[in-house]
């Protein structure tokens, strides 16, 4: 049985106009691959040329600069792997439900019905809730 792996890649086979490529978390399971994304400080796709990459994750001696970068990527491939680590059984959804934040609401219109729902009735606010629930069941 094959045991899935996460690290840092950059994809040099498709560069940007401006001659940097995207930086993602290669996830590989059963030869499959996936990539996720590395986001900044400022929630862009991180994107850097290749020699600066290799320059990042390999130096033993990096700047300051270098050091928040490989520190914000590495710290994307520890979450990975620590993921991996804790799922029972690996697949690529229910590593997908962990890793990518605040995907339920985007994930479906019903999940984030669901979730408004059980904060209203929380709050105890079971009028708005019921309200949700109709909308939530028309829709449907």
């Amino acid at each position: 049985m094959s045991t899935p792996t996460a690290k840092a890649f950059i994809d040099s086979y498709h560069p940007q106009k401006n001659g940097t490529c995207s930086v993602s978390i290669q996830v590989t399971y059963q030869r499959k691959k996936k990539y996720y994304p590395v986001f900044t400080i400022d929630k862009n796709r991180m994107s850097m040329k290749v020699a600066e990459f290799e320059r990042v994750i390999t130096a033993k001696r990096r700047s300051d600069v270098d050091k928040v970068i490989y520190n914000k990527i590495h710290s994307y491939e520890t979450k990975a792997n620590d993921i991996i680590e804790k799922l029972p059984v690996f697949t690529f959804g229910s590593f997908e439900r962990l890793y990518i934040e605040n995907r339920g609401a985007s994930e479906s219109v019903s999940l984030a019905f669901d979730e408004c729902i059980a904060d209203l009735k929380a709050e105890g606010r079971i009028g708005t809730a019921t309200s949700f629930e109709s909308a939530k069941i028309s829709l449907d």
